[in-house]
């Protein structure tokens, strides 16, 4: 493995999409692509563990790009994630305008070598399984709301039926997760710490806690 004085100056961006990810590394003009799967994964991990960089950057991409992260920091890699819209502001103040994946892969290798954002640590099995959770829970709420919007649209009695049953098989499925949230909090130390930490302000219930605990 490079020793760390070689690897000071290298920083890398990744350019994460749905079927692909690109990678740019400082002072390499050719950017690598590989399939955003488990395998590509792997190839792209072990080509940066040759010559680890000093910082590699993720840009956030609606989360297609966690199982890449999970992957560099398993690997003990440094890495960050990067805000689009921040990564985009940069590139426009570069006076870049054009916008493809290789050129965002090395917009994001300047934008880790010049902006050096905050470096993520690795989470825990549990954070993870929190975080499953708490988005499957928003995302019921979201059905939950639209459902209950087209009841009060509708005047049909079996449409009506038909919806009341979803809404009762959502409401039986919401408090199945609560429990499940609540049960993984107060299982694990460190988050029952944090849980009870965050309550102990006023105005942060449950909901906002076990929320804030999963990111």
């Amino acid at each position: 493995m490079t020793n760390a004085n070689a690897t000071d100056c290298i920083f890398a961006g990744i350019d994460v999409s749905k079927h692909k990810l690109d990678l740019a590394r400082t002072g390499i003009q050719q950017v690598d692509s590989f399939t955003n799967d488990p395998a590509g994964i792997a190839q792209l991990v072990e080509i940066l563990l040759k010559a680890p960089p000093k910082l590699i950057v993720v840009e956030a991409t609606g989360g297609l790009e966690r199982p890449l992260l999970s992957a560099l920091l398993e690997a003990n890699l440094a890495v960050a994630l990067a805000n689009p819209k921040h990564v985009r502001y940069y590139a426009l103040s570069l006076g870049i305008l054009a916008k493809t994946d290789p050129i965002d892969a090395h917009v994001i290798e300047r934008y880790a070598a010049q902006l050096s954002p905050r470096l993520l640590q690795k989470r825990s099995g549990n954070q993870s399984e929190l975080e499953a959770l708490v988005t499957c829970r928003r995302q019921l709420l979201h059905v939950r709301t639209e459902q209950s919007n087209r009841l009060g649209q509708t005047s049909s009695k079996p449409a009506r039926k038909s919806i009341q049953a979803v809404l009762k098989t959502l409401e039986k499925q919401l408090k199945l997760l609560e429990s499940q949230i609540r049960q993984l909090i107060e299982s694990d130390d460190d988050l029952d710490n944090i849980d009870k930490l965050l309550r102990s302000v006023p105005g942060i219930g449950k909901v906002a806690s076990a929320t804030c605990s999963a990111r």
